[in-house]
């Protein structure tokens, strides 16, 4: 059985009223006219009467019932999105300070990478400097004059002028034979050639390097650009020979890793 709603509730005592209304009116207009009732009608009226007394306080019952049922639904439901407010709520706070922290450890990881990154640049602008000075190339002296051919060389190598960059080594060479970056020069002499695609002429500036220069740095690099060449040619054994040759005496260089991935190829 469905439980009366408040609005069923209110119909029925509006209904009851009315009728309890007809009911004394026609009381007071027999009693205003002296019209005289039968005795059975009279108690007829008076167990209607009755009726209609114990239906309302039946429907007032009723109505606090229900009223409090609405009440307490409505209390638990307060309670229940309170409970559930104050958990996001709780959630949020957590979630919020969780995010401050990380933001916090990330912000002094950036500063110290920051500080970290400011005393490298520091210290690569020093390196720099003395690797680009005039008085000094891989730790002897060179003269102004000619670190500045040197540089004239290597500035049009980076832009691909391949022969104005053959002409300022060629002028080192010819003008300071002796001069500490004479190896330097010949090696990219070399490498000219080979990057402009003329590999015999590369080979033959490369060879040169060892010839001449047999105690050059650029010796684990000139054998591995030889062995290139050879391999290119086809001359494996050539090739194989220039590879060798640099994982066995120079086994800690750069070049040493890649000859050694070039013999697995040969």
């Amino acid at each position: 059985m469905q439980k009366p709603t408040i609005a069923s509730i209110r119909r029925t005592v509006r209904r009851a009223l009315q009728k309890l209304r007809l009911g004394l009116t026609l009381s007071v207009a027999l009693l205003m006219l002296g019209c005289a009732a039968s005795k059975e009608e009279i108690v007829q009226f008076q167990e209607d009467h009755s009726e209609f007394r114990a239906r309302l306080v039946q429907l007032d019952r009723q109505q606090q019932q229900t009223q409090a049922d609405i009440d307490s639904i409505k209390a638990l439901l307060g309670e229940n999105v309170s409970q559930e407010l104050r958990a996001m709520q709780a959630d949020q706070s957590a979630t919020s300070q969780d995010f401050e922290r990380r933001l916090y450890t990330l912000t002094n990881r950036f500063e110290e990478n920051e500080r970290l990154l400011s005393s490298l640049l520091r210290s690569l602008e020093e390196v720099n400097k003395t690797l680009r000075s005039p008085e000094t190339i891989d730790g002897v002296r060179a003269s102004a004059e000619e670190r500045a051919l040197y540089d004239q060389g290597q500035e049009e190598y980076l832009r691909g002028e391949y022969e104005l960059a053959r002409m300022g080594y060629r002028e080192l060479l010819n003008s300071f034979p002796e001069s500490p970056l004479a190896d330097d020069a010949l090696y990219w002499l070399a490498e000219s050639f080979m990057a402009d695609e003329q590999p015999d002429s590369a080979q033959t500036m490369f060879n040169r390097v060892l010839g001449e220069y047999p105690d050059s740095n650029r010796l684990p690099a000139t054998l591995l650009k030889l062995g290139i060449l050879a391999m290119d040619a086809g001359e494996d054994d050539a090739a194989r020979g220039h590879f060798e040759t640099i994982t066995r005496d120079f086994p800690d260089s750069p070049e040493a890793e890649q000859a050694a991935m070039r013999l697995e190829d040969l």
